[in-house]
C-alpha cells in the first residue's frame, strides 16, 4: 500500500504549479505559514532522548486546529504519546522541507465525532487519493487501527492571521 500511495502521490502532487511557486515565495520570507494551505507538511516528533524524527504527512484543518492521520502503532504516534511537542514545516511528497518550521503541540484524538469530521476534511482536501487510501486501509483492516492526531500551533503562531 505504501508503494501505491507514493506512486499516486508523486503523480498527483509532485509538479509545482504557479500557485505553489507564489505560495512558496511568500512563505520562504515569512516566519509563518498556514499548514492547511500545504499539500504536505513535515511533522517533526521527538524521541525520549530528544532526537527529532521528521515525517511528511497530509494535513487538514477543522475548527481552527490541524489534523493528520497515521497507523495507530506508528512511531510518530508513540512519540506523541511520550511528548506532545512537535514542529511543522511545508515540504514535498518526499519530505524535503521548503519553508520555515513552526512549533506546535499534538494529541491523539479519541472522539468519534471529531474523527468523522477530520476524515471528511481530509477527503475534501485530497479527493480521490484519500478515498483510495481509505479503501485500501479498509480492505487490509488498517483503518480500524488508524490514529488521528490533533495539532495546535504554539500561541506565538496561532495568533497570526494568515
Amino acid at each position: 500500500m505504501r508503494i501505491i500511495h507514493t506512486i499516486l502521490a508523486s503523480a498527483l502532487f509532485s509538479f509545482p504549479s504557479a500557485d505553489s511557486e507564489r505560495t512558496l515565495g511568500k512563505f520562504m520570507n515569512s516566519p509563518y505559514f498556514d499548514p492547511a494551505a500545504e499539500k504536505y507538511v513535515s511533522l517533526a516528533t521527538y524521541r525520549r532522548n530528544g532526537v527529532e524524527v521528521k515525517t511528511p504527512v497530509w494535513i487538514a484543518k477543522v475548527a481552527g486546529r490541524y489534523y493528520v492521520f497515521s497507523a495507530g502503532d506508528a512511531g510518530k504516534v508513540k512519540r506523541i504519546r511520550g511528548t506532545p511537542r512537535v514542529r511543522l514545516a511545508p515540504c514535498d511528497v518526499r519530505g524535503q522541507v521548503r519553508g520555515p518550521w513552526i512549533e506546535a503541540h499534538a494529541r491523539i484524538v479519541v472522539d468519534p465525532a471529531l474523527i468523522a469530521a477530520v476524515r471528511r476534511a481530509l477527503r475534501s482536501k485530497y479527493g480521490l487519493l484519500m478515498r483510495l487510501t481509505d479503501v485500501m486501509a479498509t480492505m487490509t483492516g488498517r483503518i480500524r487501527r488508524r490514529a488521528y492526531i490533533e495539532i495546535e500551533l504554539a500561541a506565538s503562531h496561532s495568533a497570526v492571521s494568515l
